[in-house]
């Protein structure tokens, strides 16, 4: 029996998800607890590097875990996950990099040793709760890829699919850093669901191609894997990194992938980092390619990578290589936002709410509200000026920052939880309610929104919407299409 059929196995797979369970409700607690501890007790650079590398390595293997082990997928578990790598990597990452320069890390970014490791134990504290508590409370999210990658409504979703997103590329709805506005300053709808749709899609594509006993079947699929990542390029690194998790996660499940396990490991994780890098290089050229073009003029994703082509040939590897390494260090670290609004939050008084409810409020529909575009709430970073008498420019937004401007610390660490409350049974009421492909890009498309650790409870709110239109979409195309029509009951979900 599968570790992700939501029941506990017999026999040896028993033992292994016993084991698991113990690592990830008692040892990875306990270790990223005593690391908060530490933090908070001491509160030097050094120290402030021990525990972000704590929380990183915890991090790495279960990453690892979901992606090549027997670990039970579940809301709480992914959301720890994208924690302990968005914020304790990056955090560690920087830390190696400038601890030798004059002042060090407290230099670097501005906060001192004191709010660094408030904010590291903040993050470990919270990595803890949801390990320890979401995989002893939550039960197994189930996966049934594989049963639904041999149907012909998966084929035909993965063909569409690809269509849609080109046409949102080469309509302007999708470019380089994601969406566009319309002449009306609104993001198109063609363009939210298609960064919507991205991962699930990739996710999809690579189970269809490793089930298809076609030989034309998977050239034809194995050109749309290939087409697929490179079009997340332009969209960022983190949306390309993370997509290619999905498309690992969902390759562990094929039957192609279960013989000969290690070595083909070993393969995956040398492409996946292959990928992650030449992604990296082309994405920066990207960017030197916006700064050379006129920054007052829209250009479209054509001329800019005309552009970047043009600053490949005259600008040296070299150079190249050393700004992405630059970047990395600088762009790379998210934490102080969240360290210095604990920080702020334990001297002033907070939001209440504030900041969730203008999120809330930003996901109505333009349709339904006439006139949005003229009453939008100011963003998170304007109600942390107000509230705290700081001058934040554009930040790193989380689950957790928008806890700590509403309720400081304990909203940092309590809001993770509502995200995961409302996950779990949104994602339930999918594998209940809906079609089973319906059910899975659902589900691919939410274990790429947890992992993203830059996302704040708006795009949780835009995630519940277009899951409900997406569904909606299919339902009516089932109308007229029988290949599309389905029920939850007929798939392995």
């Amino acid at each position: 029996m599968s570790a992700f059929s939501g029941a506990i196995p017999a026999g040896g797979d028993r033992v292994r998800y016993l084991a698991s369970k113990r690592l990830y409700i008692i040892v990875f607690p306990t270790v990223l607890l005593c690391a908060a501890s530490l933090a908070g007790a001491f509160q030097t650079e050094t120290v402030f590097g021990i525990a972000s590398a704590i929380v990183s390595l915890i991090g790495a293997y279960a990453f690892g875990d979901l992606l090549f082990g027997r670990s039970v997928l579940g809301c709480a578990k992914v959301i720890a996950v994208g924690f302990a790598l968005g914020y304790g990597l990056t955090s560690c990452n920087t830390w190696l990099n400038v601890r030798h320069q004059p002042g060090g890390l407290s230099a670097f970014v501005g906060l001192d040793q004191a709010a660094l490791c408030g904010g590291i134990a903040a993050v470990a504290v919270s990595c803890a709760s949801l390990f320890a508590l979401g995989d002893f409370l939550e039960p197994a999210i189930p996966i049934g890829v594989v049963s639904l990658a041999t149907t012909q409504q998966a084929k035909w979703f993965v063909i569409t699919g690809f269509a849609a997103v080109m046409y949102a590329f080469l309509r302007g709805d999708l470019t380089y850093m994601g969406q566009t506005h319309n002449s009306e300053g609104r993001i198109t709808i063609l363009g939210t669901f298609a960064v919507w749709l991205i991962p699930p899609l990739f996710g999809i594509t690579v189970a269809v191609v490793l089930v298809a006993k076609d030989r034309l079947q998977r050239l034809l699929f194995w050109a749309l894997v290939f087409a697929e990542a490179v079009l997340t390029i332009p969209l960022g690194r983190r949306v390309f990194v993370y997509t290619l998790f999905i498309g690992g996660f969902v390759a562990r499940f094929c039957p192609i992938l279960r013989k000969g396990i290690l070595w083909k490991r070993i393969l995956v994780v040398g492409l996946g980092l292959a990928g992650m890098y030449v992604a990296s290089i082309a994405f920066l050229y990207l960017r030197f390619a916006a700064y050379e073009l006129d920054p007052q003029t829209q250009h479209t994703l054509r001329a800019q990578v005309s552009e970047a082509y043009h600053v490949s040939q005259t600008k040296d590897y070299a150079e190249v290589a050393a700004a992405l390494r630059e970047n990395t260090v600088e762009r790379g670290f998210i934490l102080g936002f969240l360290a210095d609004l604990i920080d702020q939050s334990a001297h002033h008084r907070t939001g209440d709410g504030q900041d969730l409810f203008n999120q809330a409020i930003v996901e109505i529909p333009a349709a339904i509200w006439k006139g949005k575009s003229a009453h939008l709430p100011i963003s998170e970073e304007d109600l942390a000026n107000l509230l705290f008498g700081t001058n934040f420019p554009d930040q790193a937004n989380s689950i957790m920052t928008t806890g700590a401007v509403d309720f400081g610390i304990v909203g940092a660490l309590v809001y993770p939880f509502i995200v995961v409350v409302l996950m779990a049974a949104f994602l339930g009421a999918m594998r209940t309610f809906a079609t089973p492909l319906v059910a899975m890009v659902s589900l691919l498309s939410g274990v790429y929104l947890m992992l993203n650790t830059e996302l704040d409870f708006s795009a949780y709110l835009a995630f519940f919407r277009n899951g409900l239109l997406f569904a909606g979409f299919v339902y009516l195309v089932g109308r007229f299409r029988p290949a599309w029509r389905g029920t939850a009951a007929q798939s392995a979900l």
